[in-house]
């Protein structure tokens, strides 16, 4: 009997240890370089991680370097391990998230003072300055320069780099290709517009033809984000649509900016509300009204009523990432369409003077036509020039940031 419990006994105790040992994930110590391995954690939304998977495969190839990456779809899954902190069982090294720079700095700046880490976010700094793989040019040279600005938390004398932009974001107005072949034939691209008049007139156009001109969630403000802000700038010009968020508003006296609530004088914003309100007010009748019920939970439902042709949805202001999303076999080809110019804008301008001359100026900046029409300067054509070239993005909110407290910085820098 004695026997029997000792033996009891002993496999007791194993199955503690065993069960302790198995239970108890190892506390990532912060000073130990990992040389060997990079943990990899991103936000599983609309671009997928394809790219991603694919970029870990040839960095894994070329360094021998294990590269683990975890998705998911939560970002409370994401601020849950980041939350975690220093000497803890956390040990991702990179996170890909949909955040702003300075939000996702923000959010972690000072968290673990007490530990030493006055920065919860690794100073990337020294990468802006690395040259790109294989390229004679540095990270920070090759980045787009306002993507490059807002991500600087410091000054241009003395820049602070504590994210980097992973997406282009770009939003706009996208077009159904199969539904403006059904309803214009193959020369379907003559129809798309140069201004937001000849847009408006499009939409009444296709309303005519038994089509749906635009498709949007009315629970998420897809219309605003894709057309708003750009027609905004559009009307205002770029410089005094970004002072603006600076509480800047243009002194005409001293021809310089100064702080004013005179900022909310600007009428760059009523004009692109005007134009949007001519494109989806109730009683035009231009969009697919059911679309109001739509919100984060079912929005891919839209876009796949959208995507399939027979539904005759013509547009739908979205992003880049659509791409991704109608990747699956018998989705339509959609199209995206250079940014309309805002109809108003002649307002501001002093030698154009109707929508028909506007139109006609942006096929020269298009390229359409050789010659500008007669009597536009070349300060009116360098205006519409950039007007046309505007788009809304949002890459900047997609951001990716390092622990303070990773492990793997030489890694994370090679990566």
């Amino acid at each position: 009997m004695k026997n029997v419990k000792k033996t009891v006994a002993m496999l007791l105790a194993m199955g503690c240890l065993i069960g302790c040992g198995c239970g108890t994930p190892n506390t990532i110590d912060p000073n130990v370089e990992d040389t060997k391995n990079l943990y990899i954690r991103v936000l599983k939304r609309g671009y997928d991680t394809v790219w991603l998977d694919e970029i870990a495969k040839d960095f894994e190839a070329e360094t021998g370097i294990n590269v683990d990456v975890k998705s998911t779809s939560s970002a409370d899954t994401i601020n849950s391990t980041m939350n975690q902190g220093p000497h803890s069982t956390n040990d991702t090294d990179i996170y890909f998230v949909v955040s702003h720079a300075r939000t996702t700095r923000n959010n972690y700046q000072g968290l673990w003072k007490k530990q030493g880490y006055a920065e919860g976010l690794m100073d990337l700094t020294p990468l802006y300055d690395m040259k790109v793989y294989n390229e004679d040019v540095t990270f920070g040279e090759k980045m787009v320069d306002s993507f490059r600005q807002v991500s600087n938390m410091g000054t241009e004398e003395k820049p602070q780099y504590y994210t980097v932009p992973w997406s282009t974001g770009i939003m706009g107005m996208t077009y159904n290709i199969d539904v403006f072949k059904a309803l214009y034939g193959e020369t379907y691209e003559e129809q798309l517009p140069n201004t937001t008049t000849e847009l408006l007139r499009l939409a009444e156009d296709i309303k005519g033809k038994g089509g749906v001109p635009f498709i949007f969630p009315g629970q998420l403000d897809y219309f605003s984000m894709s057309m708003f802000n750009v027609w905004w700038a559009q009307y205002s010009g770029y410089e005094r649509y970004t002072k603006f968020y600076e509480g800047l508003a243009y002194d005409i006296e001293f021809d310089t900016y100064t702080q004013s609530p005179d900022i909310f004088k600007d009428q760059g914003r009523l004009k692109a509300i005007e134009a949007i309100y001519s494109l989806i007010n109730y009683d035009a009748g231009l969009y697919w009204q059911d679309g109001w019920s739509y919100d984060d939970t079912n929005f891919t439902d839209l876009q796949v009523r959208y995507l399939t042709a027979s539904n005759k949805v013509a547009m739908m202001p979205n992003g880049d990432w659509l791409e991704n999303e109608s990747a699956e076999q018998g989705s339509s080809a959609f199209g995206l369409m250079k940014t309309p110019v805002l109809s108003s804008i002649i307002e501001r301008l002093s030698t154009i003077h109707d929508d028909a001359t506007l139109s006609a100026v942006v096929d020269y900046v298009d390229g359409t036509t050789a010659i500008a029409p007669a009597g536009v300067s070349e300060d009116d054509i360098k205006e519409v020039r950039m007007a046309r070239n505007m788009y809304t993005s949002h890459g900047l909110s997609h951001t990716c940031y390092v622990p303070a407290y990773s492990n793997a910085k030489t890694n994370v820098f090679k990566f």
